[in-house]
């Protein structure tokens, strides 16, 4: 199949996942905000920022450098998925003891408990670091989409019923928790990969010699972007946090997952051009030219039905 075609598909099933996924989570974000309270989605805001941060550590760049490779040996996959689980656990462990400091940085001690059990989604989001760079590698999103989309179904069926029977801001953190469980477990049940008890030094140099500049490109754009919800949380009541960080979901709904439909895509198509220059060249500024079309059109129509939408 000629990168044309590939490109195509890979939009459609990206497309697929993601609007299918946004269809869902509008459903259950609709439920959810009848039967819980803006302080209780303003708390999950306020220790988000911690949780991405570590994902995007449990990824350490690993991800993104072994869906550049043009052939992901069996040595990659081990190395990355035992580099992938240490750092989890090791994350876990820190997230799990800094709790209490958490809370009392912001005044609120439930939010010990809270950090402590949606600590486990990192540990569930790295032991399928590797089928997920690997299906993006080879253009299967539509394995992805067939994986990403009941997960939102089942995680936003339970998180509504739990909201139902009064279980709060448990709600939230039970559909957090069981996206990353859910996902993951699918993908080894569906695309189980051959790891091997062996760590590989050269495999690992070549991976993290090209990942850490993603990894600390991904900590400044990360930090950046939840900064705001740390001010917030800390100086502010968390039903204003809730209510800022339900604006800037819906704005994300517009804008951001468009583009990451056409990034996530772009990236392993890119990848396979590496080697020639001005190719990539010229794809990459198709990229952003493509880009461009959907995120102008797409903010001015938030700018300008932002009350019918509200």
């Amino acid at each position: 199949m000629s990168l044309k075609k590939q490109a195509a598909s890979g939009v459609f099933w990206v497309a697929i996942a993601q609007y299918g996924q946004q269809l869902v989570r509008v459903v259950v974000f609709i439920a959810l905000a009848r039967l819980l309270s803006p302080e209780d989605f303003g708390l999950v805001a306020m220790v988000m920022i911690f949780f991405e941060i570590s994902q995007v550590l449990v990824n350490s760049g690993l991800g993104q450098a072994l869906i550049r490779l043009q052939v992901i040996t069996d040595e990659d996959r081990s190395t990355v998925f035992w580099f992938n689980l240490a750092i989890s656990v090791l994350l876990f462990g820190v997230l799990f003891m800094s709790a209490p400091g958490i809370a009392s940085f912001f005044d609120v001690p439930k939010l010990t408990n809270l950090v402590r059990f949606m600590g486990l989604a990192i540990l569930f989001f790295g032991i399928a670091i590797v089928q997920r760079s690997e299906l993006t590698q080879r253009l299967d999103f539509k394995s992805q989409a067939l994986i990403q989309l009941p997960t939102a179904i089942v995680a936003g069926g339970i998180s509504i019923t739990m909201a139902y029977t009064d279980y709060g801001v448990w709600a939230l953190a039970t559909q957090f928790v069981m996206s990353a469980l859910l996902s993951s477990a699918l993908y080894w049940i569906l695309k189980p990969s051959k790891i091997s008890f062996k760590w590989y030094p050269n495999s690992f140099k070549n991976l993290f010699g090209f990942g850490y500049k993603l990894m600390l490109s991904g900590m400044l754009e990360t930090i950046f972007q939840n900064m705001y919800k740390l001010v917030i949380g800390k100086y502010f009541a968390a039903s204003i946090l809730g209510f800022y960080t339900q604006a800037k979901n819906i704005q994300a709904m517009a804008g951001q997952h468009l583009i990451g439909i056409i990034q996530k895509v772009a990236y392993p198509l890119l990848s396979k051009t590496n080697d020639d220059p001005k190719r990539m060249r010229t794809g990459y500024r198709q990229v952003i030219l493509t880009s461009s079309f959907v995120i102008y059109p797409a903010m001015f129509s938030i700018i300008i039905f932002a009350d019918q939408i509200i």
